[in-house]
């Protein structure tokens, strides 16, 4: 049912989604469905967290075998912004989830989980850029990863909405300025 209602909520959305179109596209009962997830938004929490770690492992595999910091942020910065036609669905589907996550606390909660991973991997390569000297001494990795990845998310959004001043290059441009002027020396 998972894969059903990925494949549902990319195509139509959160809200046009429901336990009749994932048993549809799953080609099962909708019985079948609730016998597992008692409501769409609890199924968008296995969804989410599904679609995250996929999409996650392989950014992070990626980012490992580059030589520096500098280089692993300007990647996580490429390979998370919603240019392709790849990532696009996701960004929709974190979309759903934060509008969801509003309402249901295990969308919270998986959300939260997210984000909180997400950070401390933001944090690790920071603390990392400080140790090699790509990155200044006195930043606080933890409170510069809680910036970053709020800064992916806004400009991310407003990308993903159409914002004719924020397209996905405009905010690569921006996050990659960020990195220069928030982390690195001079």
């Amino acid at each position: 049912p998972v894969d059903a209602a990925r494949a549902c909520i990319e195509r139509d959305g959160l809200r046009a989604t429901t336990v009749r179109t994932i048993a549809a596209e799953a080609g099962v009962s909708t019985g079948t469905i609730t016998h597992h997830f008692a409501t769409v938004d609890g199924l968008l929490g296995d969804v989410l967290t599904e679609a995250s770690e996929r999409f996650t492992e392989g950014w992070l595999r990626e980012v490992r075998s580059l030589p520096d910091a500098i280089a692993r942020m300007r990647h996580v910065v490429d390979a998370n912004l919603p240019g392709t036609a790849e990532i696009l669905p996701l960004w929709r589907l974190w979309l759903d989830a934060w509008a969801a996550a509003a309402r249901d606390p295990v969308v919270a909660r998986v959300h939260a989980e997210r984000h909180a991973s997400e950070r401390e991997t933001i944090r690790g390569i920071i603390a990392e850029g400080i140790r090699e000297g790509s990155f200044r001494a006195d930043v606080d990795p933890v409170a510069a990863a809680a910036e970053f990845i709020g800064l992916l998310d806004g400009l991310g959004l407003q990308a993903v909405i159409g914002d004719p001043e924020v397209n996905s290059e405009r905010a690569r441009e921006l996050l990659h300025a960020w990195i220069d002027l928030r982390l690195r020396e001079g």
